[in-house]
């Protein structure tokens, strides 16, 4: 029985020895392949012998190596990174270690990427890509003076090698140094003048500071060293494309989709082709790319898109629904969805999209910014607001979160907050139109008339047949009161876009400037009937008709609003403001009541609900209401006035009473009723002197209001100055005889004797 046993022990080695013979063979077989077919610029195929080999075994480093070189011929990165990470960890050779810290520097982990190349100059001092390397990962942790004096000894121990000049150039540039930059990398090209690499880092240099003639001919220049280059064809076609000369940038781009395996550089072409109007050569690039598995559903998005703009919108829904059928989570998909519905006046189902895309992915800036739009167009302006910050917060650069986040100030009648977001808007993206136009509007609503001129005219000569641009000549105008040169900019802004509300509303006002209230109507009625009746016409129909005081016609379009989008809360503010002109105060209670529920946290709302309900006399609901509406902002200054005035006329509260009339008056100023406000508590709470000085200033403002000289005469009278007490009082009664308190201002009176 030992015997047999030791035979399978002998058996057992054998068969584990060819096995290992077999692994051995089987990986290097997979290796030459891999290799072959790499130097034959096969890189797909290596790609698949060279995984084939880790499959045999994992800890082959030299196939992980040449992996990591393969995926970096076709641009996978971040595979590449991985890669060569797990190679430099099985392999102790120094082109390794060095091709791994470098990617570790691109990673942003500075840390690990000191530590390879301090291992490499532990065993050779000398060695210019550790210095280089040490260099840059002293860049990256704000050590500058520190990675100047490592590409300094570098270039000390090699003169001759021009990577490392350029190296020197990025880290004078961080120092300030301008002049030694530039001279550090001239000399680099001077080193190496068919480096590709060299010649891109100074048109690099040139484009960052805005020497663009210079940094074209560099560009040039790196081409005629290699016309197939990837990085020198993108490099130059984003420059031609960020100078908006999209033709020049073409012919590179298609070098670009014919080198790379990738399809970034389709779509690229394809969005030139968009800009340059040739929407059929854009649908030939997104229809081929369809065939391609890892490209076909952001062709199908951009083909979709196309087809929106072209007015063909239930192709274009059907398009993005094919993509979201087989993907629910789709983020650009669910965005794209979204923009359809906002466009088409659905915010609500807008925003479900949004929020699904936001949740799909809490890093996409477009979510996000979607996702403030759609609430602020259903009145949720705090959620709005949150949206939009968390999309800055994910970019600071975010120019259109900026530009929704000015709108949405602008809209709330915080101009200061707007005008700030419009300057970071434009310095976020100098050359966006919107950014620009945006900038103006707020700075209309600020009052900055001459400056807003000054934006404006650099838009008015790079987009003179934009409409937007042309309706924002007619604002500017109508603020200097120029009545004829607004409404011919009004005009061309409507030729340029029949469609416009905004140019419209322009006419109208211009109409109504000039009292011709018919006109505007007339000009209101003729759009609704040749166009389909969107929320914004209706929006402005029923303002025109409010102002023309045809009231009937006010609640219809309303009405029409509420019933195509019940989301939105305007309908509901004008509906309840149209009721409490027309007295009609249960009617205005119920539709306040309705907007509350789609805006919780709307101040404006609330407030609003509020005073209806003290107009019924519903005084104790009126003060929930105010009292509500202090939770939400502690500051808000007609809800603290209002309450304030409830505390005093019920004689309660009366500490509370005098913190918020004095909270109101700093934030209102001299407002009358707020002088009043806080000259009657300081009468109910027995603080005379201070009552009758306020309350005289309330009526040196108003004088011609009955109550303000009722509550100075009372005043007057606890202080024993009766003969004002009797002027005030008489006055009041003579003013109106039926004012609340007229009884007690009687009683008084009566009591003062003559």
């Amino acid at each position: 029985m030992r015997r047999c046993v030791r035979v399978l022990m002998i058996l057992s080695a054998v068969l584990a020895g060819g096995a290992c013979s077999d692994v051995e063979i089987e990986k290097q077989k997979r290796l030459a392949a891999g290799n072959a077919y790499f130097e034959s610029g096969k890189y797909p195929e290596a790609i698949l012998e060279y995984r084939r080999a880790i499959q045999a075994d994992g800890r082959f480093g030299e196939a992980r190596y040449r992996l990591a070189r393969a995926y970096e011929r076709v641009g996978e990165v971040a595979n590449a990174y991985r890669e060569m990470v797990r190679a430099a960890d099985l392999l102790d050779d120094a082109e390794v270690q060095l091709s791994a810290g470098n990617y570790r520097l691109m990673a942003g982990e500075y840390d690990e990427a000191k530590a390879i190349a301090e291992r490499i100059l532990a065993r050779d001092q000398r060695s210019i890509p550790a210095l280089i390397l040490r260099g840059n990962a002293l860049i990256g942790l704000k050590d500058i003076d520190g990675a100047v004096r490592e590409m300094e000894e570098a270039v000390r121990l090699d003169p001759e090698r021009g990577a490392t000049y350029s190296s020197l150039g990025s880290a004078r540039m961080l120092q300030g140094k301008r002049a030694e930059a530039e001279a550090d990398f001239k000399r680099a090209v001077a080193s190496q003048p068919k480096s590709v690499q060299a010649v891109l880092a100074l048109a690099n240099f040139y484009l960052a500071e805005s020497r663009f003639p210079e940094a074209e001919q560099s560009l040039k220049q790196a081409l005629s060293i290699d016309p197939l280059n990837l990085m020198a064809n993108r490099a130059l076609a984003a420059y031609y494309l960020s100078v908006n000369r999209a033709s020049d940038a073409e012919p590179l781009l298609k070098t670009v989709a014919q080198v790379s395996p990738h399809a970034d550089a389709d779509f690229q072409l394809a969005d030139v082709y968009v800009a340059n109007g040739r929407e059929k050569d854009a649908r030939a690039v997104l229809e081929a790319l369809l065939r391609d598995k890892g490209a076909a559903a952001e062709a199908r998005l951009r083909l979709a898109a196309l087809d929106y703009a072209a007015g063909n919108r239930a192709v274009a829904h059907a398009g993005v629904d094919e993509v979201l059928k087989s993907a629910p989570k789709h983020v650009q998909g669910l965005i794209l969805k979204g923009e359809f519905l906002m466009s088409e006046g659905r915010p609500s189902d807008a925003l479900a999209r949004f929020q699904a895309a936001a949740s799909a992915d809490a890093s996409s800036v477009p979510a996000y910014y979607g996702l403030g739009r759609a609430l602020a167009a259903t009145g949720r302006i705090d959620e709005a607001g949150a949206a939009l910050n968390e999309a800055l917060k994910l970019n600071p650069r975010a120019a259109t979160a900026q530009i929704a986040l000015s709108k949405l100030k602008l809209a709330g009648g915080d101009r200061s907050a707007a005008l700030e977001f419009a300057e970071d808007a434009v310095e976020s993206a100098p050359r966006m139109p919107l950014a620009r136009t945006a900038l103006v509007r707020s700075l209309l609503a600020n009052g900055r008339v001459d400056r807003a001129q000054a934006e404006l005219e650099p838009l008015l000569q790079r987009f003179p047949k934009q409409a937007e641009v042309r309706e924002l000549a007619g604002r500017v105008r109508l603020a200097r009161k120029d009545l004829t040169g607004a409404e011919r900019e009004f005009q061309t802004a409507a030729e340029l876009d029949p469609n416009s509300v905004s140019a419209l509303e322009g006419l109208v006002y211009v109409d109504f400037a000039r009292g011709k209230v018919a006109s505007g109507v007339e000009r209101v009625e003729g759009r609704l009937a040749r166009s389909q009746a969107s929320p914004e016409l209706l929006m402005l129909s029923a303002r025109t008709y409010l102002y023309a005081r045809t009231r009937d016609k006010a609640e219809a379009a309303l009405r029409q609003i509420i019933a195509v989008d019940p989301s939105r809360p305007e309908p509901y503010q004008l509906l309840s403001r149209l009721y409490m002109e027309s007295g009609k105060l249960a009617e205005a209670q119920r539709e306040l009541e309705v907007l509350v529920q789609k805006m919780p946290r709307s101040v404006g709302a609330h407030t609003a609900l509020a005073y209806v309900l003290d107009a019924r006399n519903l005084r104790a609901d009126a003060r929930a209401r105010y009292e509500q509406v202090l939770q939400i902002d502690p500051r808000a200054p007609v809800a603290s006035n209002n309450l304030a005035w409830s505390y005093a006329e019920e004689g309660t509260k009366l500490d509370m009473a005098l913190q918020l009339a004095q909270n109101a008056k700093a934030q209102l100023g001299d407002s009358p009723e707020v002088n009043d406000t806080l000259g009657w508590v300081y009468y109910k709470k027995g603080l005379i002197p201070l009552a009758v000085s306020t309350l005289e200033v309330s009526v040196a403002q108003q004088p011609s209001n009955a109550v303000f000289r009722y509550h100075l005469g009372m005043a007057h009278a606890k202080a024993g100055q009766t003969a004002a007490a009797r002027r005030q009082l008489e006055a009041a009664l003579a003013l109106r005889a039926d004012f609340p308190g007229s009884a007690e201002a009687r009683a008084t009176l009566a009591s003062l004797g003559r």
